[in-house]
């Protein structure tokens, strides 16, 4: 018998429990995947246009970025991107917002600190120094980018291949170029904020102890007892 004349076997398949199979065939899941796949495209379509960015573009090179472009939850507080590290991937928000951070040296730490910049907010893109750059350039990250710690964050991503190919030229964000007397500006308006904070609370503390004679109660405490009780009903 020759190699030829060998035909593969059915593989038998044995259960564990009884169970159920649903069969269904080839060209009919050839049809559902297709139309899936099309009813992607378009919702992709219909996000793209909503972006100044591409104001100008036709439908087919809308089409031709949508078939690249590929959604992504993030959750709450989840760093994206990191600073210094290659910039290999194009973003756009689809919800949500994201934080935009630099690393800065404190002397009187003696250690380095992540100082917040700016915000950025549904529709805006980041990553957009790896399309700027030629192929013979490294692109890095300038700067590290946290999603909302206040709500989960949905982007749109490509590669910056694909960004530089069927975009094209894209305006760099004024966000990512921060000086360096700047970033000592915010980093003395953040601690100078968190300090407020710090004896805010704490004297609001003190006022509620003296109002409810309760030397442990707190604004959180106080806030919860404040909260309207759901009803039993019987």
């Amino acid at each position: 018998m020759t190699a030829n004349n060998l035909k593969p076997r059915a593989a038998t398949i044995f259960t564990t429990e009884y169970c159920q199979v649903v069969y269904i065939e080839k060209s009919d899941f050839s049809r559902i995947v297709k139309f899936s796949y099309e009813k992607d495209v378009k919702e992709k379509i219909l996000f793209l246009k909503k972006l100044e960015l591409l104001t100008n573009f036709n439908s087919p090179a809308l089409k031709s970025i949508a078939q690249v472009l590929e959604w992504k939850k993030i959750p709450r507080g989840t760093l994206i991107r990191k600073e210094g590290n290659p910039a290999k991937t194009f973003y756009i928000i689809r919800h949500g917002s994201v934080t935009i951070s630099k690393t800065l040296y404190d002397p009187a730490l003696k250690k380095h600190v992540i100082v917040p910049i700016g915000k950025l907010s549904k529709l805006d893109y980041f990553g957009e120094e790896g399309v700027k750059t030629t192929e013979l350039d490294d692109p890095t990250a300038l700067t590290s980018c946290h999603a909302s710690k206040d709500e989960d964050v949905e982007i749109a991503m490509m590669s910056v291949y694909d960004a530089k190919n069927k975009i094209g030229v894209i305006p760099q964000n004024s966000v990512h170029f921060c000086s360096m007397e700047k970033l000592y500006a915010l980093r003395r308006d953040n601690q100078a904020l968190k300090l407020w904070n710090k004896h805010k609370k704490i004297s609001c503390n003190r006022l509620l102890q003296e109002k409810t004679k309760d030397p442990n109660m707190t604004a959180e405490v106080y806030r919860r007892l404040q909260l309207p009780r759901k009803k039993k009903w019987i």
